[in-house]
């Protein structure tokens, strides 16, 4: 369970982050993707918890971050 969890976890975030080859999606796009993959790559439960706390992740995202600029 925890790995599975964790896969999630870091596919959410990576589609969130810019990578050298694309830049990050937006929070829909993300979500839409994640949404594509319930069932198929990732465990249909954690899939609708994370949705269902979407407001408490994203505000995780930002915990630690560094803002630079106004």
């Amino acid at each position: 369970m925890e790995g599975r969890i964790a896969a999630l976890a870091d596919v959410f975030d990576a589609l969130l982050s810019d990578r050298s080859y694309r830049p990050a999606l937006t929070v829909p796009e993300a979500v839409e993707l994640i949404r594509e993959g319930r069932g198929s790559h990732f465990d249909p439960e954690i899939v609708d918890l994370l949705l269902d706390h979407l407001d408490d992740v994203l505000a995780l995202r930002t915990v630690g971050q560094v803002r630079v600029g106004p």
